[in-house]
């Protein structure tokens, strides 16, 4: 009976110590439970300072820590709180700071790094044409490297191609930058630009420069018109995303596409020399247009096209095809001083000295018809 009674003393003073155990814990505050002052422009101080301090170890600030909120700070607090979806108010408060302080950081991507966090990266660098091969692997790759390397130049950041917190703030941003390459442009890129459109027989000039000129703009304008995209000349995001596709289409050499294109061209002015795509000269114009259509054709003058055996010789007018190459000589000479491209229906296309601009003509134009000499069909 005494025992009974001892061991219901005993059971008392256990619950009892742990009643209070558990009133103790709930009187503990927990990390989660943090409570942080808001701080905002205007606010100095040590709070300031540490929060600074998390901001550029992120990759959103930086600057070295002054203690003061001023409006790099507010800046740096915004772009945190709209890469983590929070209210944009540039100012910290407990939502920001608990998410900033959280002890989980942004995951360092680089060379070897697998799974879907790299599967993000790579979707979202090719969404803004760095990334030159469509399909995202989830293996950080040299491809991949070269495509970060490529948005840390354009965002001012050291390009060591490694996807840290600061690479990763930029890239997800809404105002990340995207990848344009455009005439004036130079570097790695425009080489791989234009070793892609040479692969599909679109860049014709024999090596990669890296220099974006008017060959590279005129191959780009080609590939564009192909894809039903805008033939600006640019290659953007959407550009390059259809050029590196697996099903991008190469040239096919056809002798009608000669004529297409150099009508392409009518109403640019003449200057003599010029071989596109803003001015020609004729034979200029000749050029510009076959090489576009597939063909490779050295730049010679409408004298030595007009003897170039590799193309077929046509005498009279009425085998005539589409993209033919017609020679004339003038009032004048005897010498052939002049060349344009048959379009069918008797008319050519052709950069006139004396009209100044690329035209179209009819062959049965007096002048054309006493002065026409003979054509040939490229090959």
């Amino acid at each position: 009976m005494k025992n009974t009674k001892r061991n219901r003393k005993h059971f008392r003073r256990i619950a009892a110590m742990v009643c209070a155990a558990a009133v103790l814990i709930m009187l503990i505050p927990t990390a989660s439970a943090a409570e942080y002052d808001v701080l905002k422009y205007g606010n100095r101080g040590e709070a300031v300072t540490d929060l600074q301090q998390a901001l550029a170890d992120k990759g959103y600030l930086g600057v070295s820590p002054t203690g003061y909120y001023g409006h790099m700070t507010e800046d740096a607090v915004i772009a945190f709180q709209r890469n983590k979806g929070l209210s944009i108010d540039g100012i910290a408060g407990q939502n920001t700071q608990t998410a900033l302080f959280a002890d989980v950081s942004s995951a360092l991507l680089k060379l070897g790094s697998t799974g879907t966090e790299v599967t993000q990266l790579q979707a979202k660098l090719h969404s803004l044409g760095y990334l030159d091969h469509s399909g995202a692997t989830g293996y950080y790759g040299s491809v991949t490297r070269t495509a970060t390397q490529r948005f840390q130049q354009q965002s001012g950041l050291a390009a060591d191609g490694i996807a840290g917190p600061a690479t990763q703030a930029k890239l997800y941003a809404s105002s990340a930058p995207r990848l344009l390459l455009r005439a004036g442009s130079s570097g790695e890129a425009v080489s791989a630009l234009q070793t892609r459109l040479a692969a599909l027989g679109y860049y014709t000039y024999g090596t990669a420069t890296g220099y974006y000129g008017i060959v590279t703009k005129a191959a780009v304008v080609q590939f564009q018109a192909s894809r039903g995209l805008s033939a600006d000349g640019i290659a953007g995001p959407a550009t390059r995303i259809a050029l590196f596709a697996d099903d991008a289409p190469a040239v096919s050499a056809n002798t009608s596409a000669i004529a297409d294109i150099a009508l392409s061209q009518n109403g640019k002015p003449y200057v003599l020399g010029d071989e596109g795509p803003n001015s020609y000269d004729c034979s200029g114009l000749v050029h510009y247009a076959a090489n576009n259509a597939g063909y490779s054709v050295p730049r010679y003058s409408a004298a030595v096209y007009s003897e170039h055996a590799a193309w077929t010789k046509l005498t009279g007018t009425s085998a005539l095809q589409k993209g033919d190459v017609l020679f004339f000589r003038s009032d004048t000479s005897a010498y052939i001083g002049h060349t344009g491209i048959y379009i069918g229906g008797g008319e050519f296309v052709h950069a006139s000295s004396g009209q100044g601009r690329v035209m179209v003509s009819s062959l049965s134009n007096t002048y054309w018809a006493r002065n026409y000499v003979h054509a040939r069909r490229v090959s």
